[in-house]
C-alpha cells in the first residue's frame, strides 16, 4: 500500500470496511455521550467522524451531529450506514 501524497486521506475502498470490523470499542462512546449529556450539549461537531462509530450512537441519542473526514471512501461508509439503517 503507498501513501497519496496529494491526499493522504484518500484511503483504499476496502479500508473502511476492515476499520469496522477491527474497532468495536464502545466504552469511550459511551465516555463521550455522559460527558456531553452532563454539559447539556445537543450541537456537535465531530472531526475526522471516519465510518460514523462515534457519531451514529451520538445521534441515536438525540444529539445534532456534523461530521466531517478528509476520507472520501470513510464517508461513504457512513452514509451507506446512514441509508441502510
Amino acid at each position: 500500500m503507498s501513501i497519496n501524497k496529494e491526499n493522504p486521506y484518500n484511503i483504499e475502498a476496502h479500508i473502511p470496511e476492515i476499520y469496522d470490523d477491527l474497532v468495536t470499542e464502545t466504552h469511550d462512546v459511551n465516555f463521550i455521550i455522559e460527558l456531553l449529556s452532563e454539559c447539556k450539549c445537543k450541537n456537535i461537531l465531530e472531526p475526522f467522524c471516519g465510518t460514523g462509530r462515534i457519531l451514529l450512537p451520538l445521534v441515536k441519542k438525540g444529539f445534532s451531529v456534523t461530521g466531517i473526514d478528509g476520507s472520501e471512501v470513510m464517508l461513504n461508509q457512513l452514509q451507506n450506514k446512514i441509508k441502510n439503517g
